[in-house]
Order: structure tokens, then sequence, then C-alpha cells
């Protein structure tokens, strides 16, 4: 396995960890020790997913960039990355905001469109617990890549 390879896939799996565990963390603070959520209305699943889009999508553009800048900046030397960072912007946070919206404007219809025709408007704690994690792991899985591709490709 190379060592871009082998960046790639811990970098992305402690992204998805710590993704997991800020979810999680939320969840109880946003539900508390409800048995039941509803999905839509105020307080309801949607949009607190809305929430959780955004704010995944922005910490994990975010880590990856500071991370891999700092690893970068540390010595870490990675051959052979195939990112261009001439279309985003050098600054981090300016970055991750634009990821961040960019994936909430396409997710968000999704999730208020599909969502309620598809399942029940009423969910028992473990669904959401075990779908809030499902959708961290999701969201993180596919942005973590390319953002450490991008920092990875970037000049120091």
């Amino acid at each position: 396995m190379s060592r871009k390879t082998r960046y790639l896939m811990v970098e992305t799996s402690i992204s998805i960890g710590v993704n997991v565990a800020m979810t999680l963390l939320m969840a109880y603070f946003v539900f508390g020790a409800a048995s039941r959520v509803a999905l839509a209305g105020p307080g309801g699943l949607m949009i607190d997913l809305s929430l959780q889009t955004f704010m995944v999508a922005l910490m994990t553009v975010l880590m990856a960039t500071l991370v891999t800048r700092l690893r970068r900046k540390s010595g870490l030397q990675i051959d052979g990355v195939a990112a261009s960072a001439q279309s985003w912007p050098r600054h981090p946070l300016f970055r991750a905001a634009i990821a961040a919206l960019a994936v909430t404007a396409i997710l968000l219809p999704m999730i208020w469109l599909v969502l309620p025709m598809i399942t029940p408007p009423v969910w028992g704690m473990p669904v959401v617990l075990f779908f809030k994690t499902a959708y961290a792991v999701a969201l993180a899985a596919v942005l973590a890549p390319p953002a450490l591709r991008i920092a990875m490709s970037e000049p120091l």
C-alpha cells in the first residue's frame, strides 16, 4: 500500500470516528432522553439533519485541510497526489464553508423531499441514532478523501 493511500485511509477513518462521536453527542444535546423524535416540525429530525449536514461537511473539510497542512509542514512527504487545489480557496475556513454550503445545497432538497415520503412521521430514538450515525459516516467517507487530496496537492 502506498504512503498516499495509507494516509488517505487513516485520515478518513479518523474523520469518520470524530464525526460519529460529535453526531452522537449533539443528538444527546438536541433530543435528550426523548424516546421518539418527530421527522418534521420544530425540533424535528429534518431540521437536525440539515444542521448536521452543514456541520459535518464543514468540519470534515476544515480538519482535513488543517491537519494535512500541518503534517506537510512538519515534513510529511506524499508523492503522486492527483488533485488540484487551484480552484479551491486557500483560506481553510473559507474552503470548508464553500464545500459545506455546496453539500448542504445538494443534500437538503433530498432530505426534505425524500424522507417524508419513505419514512414514518415519528422515529424511535434507536432508529434516529442509527440513521444519524450512518449519515455521518457516509458524509465523512465521501468528503474527507477529496479534501485530503486537495490539501496534499496545494503548495505550502
